[in-house]
C-alpha cells in the first residue's frame, strides 16, 4: 500500500539522515559513507553533487527550497521523491555564520 510507504519515508526522513530510493521505489538507508550536505544558504546547488528541492514549500510566492520550520514532508513531496531514485536527506539551513538554524529543506543526489 503506497500510503504506508509514504509515511515510512517521512519516518526515515530525520534531518541528516540520508535514505536511498531505489529504482523500484523502495527505500532504504543510504550506504554508511554516503552523508547529508552540511547547508548555509538556501542555494540550489550543494557541495557534492547534491541540489536542494524547490517549490514544495507553502510560502506565499516563494518557489525555492527553504522549508518554514513549521512544514513537514508532506505526503505530494514523499510521493515525488519514491518516484525519482537517488539519496535524500532533510537538512538544516543555518546562517552565513553555522550558528542559527534558518529553515531547513530536502536535499537529493542521484546515485
Amino acid at each position: 500500500m503506497r500510503t504506508m510507504t509514504t509515511d515510512r519515508l517521512r519516518d526515515l526522513m530525520e534531518f541528516d539522515h540520508v535514505i536511498h530510493v531505489h529504482e523500484d521505489g523502495e527505500i532504504a538507508d543510504a550506504p554508511g559513507d554516503v552523508w547529508a550536505p552540511e547547508v548555509y544558504d538556501d542555494k540550489t546547488e550543494q557541495e557534492g553533487g547534491w541540489r536542494l528541492l524547490g517549490r514544495w514549500s507553502n510560502q506565499y510566492g516563494y518557489p525555492g527550497p527553504a522549508m518554514h520550520s513549521s512544514e513537514t514532508i508532506s505526503r505530494a513531496m514523499a510521493e515525488a521523491i519514491m518516484s525519482e531514485p537517488g539519496y535524500y536527506s532533510a537538512v538544516v539551513i543555518y546562517d552565513d555564520h553555522g550558528l542559527e538554524a534558518e529553515s531547513w529543506a530536502v536535499a537529493y543526489r542521484p546515485v
